[in-house]
């Protein structure tokens, strides 16, 4: 059995909405069934159940080994123009083109993902500036207004890394490769995105979250992810390592070709993953891609780590 070096002996013990964590343990092991399941690997969401341990206080969950559909099939992307026309009126296919081919991606080796993102009282403690993006902003609201560098040393303090991209999106969508994090199909109650609190003109008008901008971490019970990872869609969008230029690193996603390398200039591109408080009901897909430049710092922007098994 695998030690969890630097881990604190916290595993949580208390159902989730609808989602049941697995099992409570002392130590900082992970027990010999959860170990083995994850190392065995999945083929569909229903055969993982959630497994929370804590690093130096940070809630993580465990992703088992398992392969999923990578990008978005036509059918997912014709579904995302439905809400997209209704949010925007018109809707350019250039803003999905990035998501296609679907593809094939395996993973040989469990890892850990940040059960939620990274606040700013967790920022702050490391002895990072806690930055809000509005007033009334707490510090159990996801740490934003970091840029790609920031993000990446934040991880890096904790023992972590930032997750590649695919790895970002196999903890959203798992080996049943859903739509959103909590499945197939659109939940406005399930995210924290553009609706009548929103002051964007694409705002929702039937549907209030109870936020016009952030949300504390773990505010929307019913749109966790299969691995009990909350706000994988809405509240914050957050860094991943994975470069972003379509003529060097062009998709489908090739983790050997050179993108998982940070580049050497802050003009570089680096995808981020998850939707954010300002976005309509399109954006909160899972498969969802979209860069900007690692010097950039914005409102709606935060990080969430992980780290190898």
């Amino acid at each position: 059995m695998k030690k969890r070096k630097g881990s604190v002996v916290l595993l949580v013990c208390a159902a989730i909405m609808l989602v049941p964590v697995a099992v409570c343990a002392q130590g900082d092991e992970v027990p010999p069934d959860i170990e083995a399941l994850a190392l065995a690997g999945v083929e569909s969401n229903d055969d993982w159940q959630p497994y929370v341990q804590a690093f130096d206080d940070v809630e993580m969950v465990l992703i088992p080994a398992g392969c999923f559909l990578m990008g978005s099939t036509d059918d997912q992307l014709d579904a995302a123009r439905v809400l997209c026309e209704a949010a925007y009126g018109e809707c350019i296919s250039e803003w999905f083109a990035h998501e296609q081919p679907a593809h094939e991606i395996c993973f040989d080796e469990p890892f850990w993902i940040d059960r939620y993102e990274v606040t700013n009282a967790q920022f702050a403690a490391l002895g990072g500036v806690a930055e809000f993006d509005a007033e009334g902003a707490v510090g159990e609201d996801p740490r934003n207004l970091v840029n790609w560098y920031e993000a990446q040393a934040f991880c890096k303090l904790r023992g972590a890394r930032l997750p590649s991209e695919a790895e970002w999106e196999y903890a959203a969508r798992g080996p049943d490769s859903l739509m959103y994090p909590w499945g197939s199909e659109f939940e406005a109650a399930h995210a924290n995105y553009c609706d009548q609190n929103c002051d964007w003109v694409w705002r929702d008008e039937s549907h209030d979250d109870g936020y016009p901008y952030t949300a504390p971490v773990g505010s929307y019970a019913g749109g966790v992810s299969w691995v009990g990872a909350y706000d994988m869609a809405g509240n914050v969008a957050e860094w991943t390592r994975s470069r972003y230029d379509p003529e060097v690193f062009p998709y489908p996603y090739d983790a050997r070709d050179g993108r998982e390398q940070a580049g050497d200039d802050e003009s570089d591109s680096y995808v981020q993953r998850g939707s954010t408080y300002g976005g309509g009901g399109s954006t909160l897909r899972a498969a969802r891609r979209t860069p900007d430049v690692a010097y950039i710092k914005a409102p709606d922007l935060g990080i969430r780590c992980m780290r190898d098994y």
